[in-house]
């Protein structure tokens, strides 16, 4: 509850991120407003995008502002709990459908 969201809020408010994104389609992390992206296998490309989060404050800030954003709104307990209520009635729904 307000403890995990809390943390969050934290983690986001004090880091910006570098990450290497992975074999998905997945983008919610790695928008140029919550992280720097580097190919993975790029030593090169991470020691640039480090050098350059280190360099500017501003954008540290603001990035770690944009992700606290994005936890909030995507990763809220009870938001959760909703989307999985709703895959939940959505097998159960189908399971109906079935004829034994």
């Amino acid at each position: 509850g307000e403890e995990s969201r809390r943390l969050a809020q934290e983690i986001a408010d004090k880091l910006s991120k570098t990450v290497t994104p992975p074999d998905t389609k997945t983008t919610e992390v790695t928008t140029p407003e919550t992280a720097s992206s580097v190919p993975p296998d790029d030593v090169g490309a991470l020691i640039e995008a480090v050098a350059s989060l280190l360099a500017d404050e501003p954008r540290r800030a603001a990035m770690g502002a944009a992700a606290r954003v994005l936890a909030v709104e995507r990763y809220a307990w009870s938001d959760i709990a909703r989307r999985l209520e709703g895959i939940y009635d959505r097998v159960v729904a189908e399971a109906g459908t079935r004829v034994a």
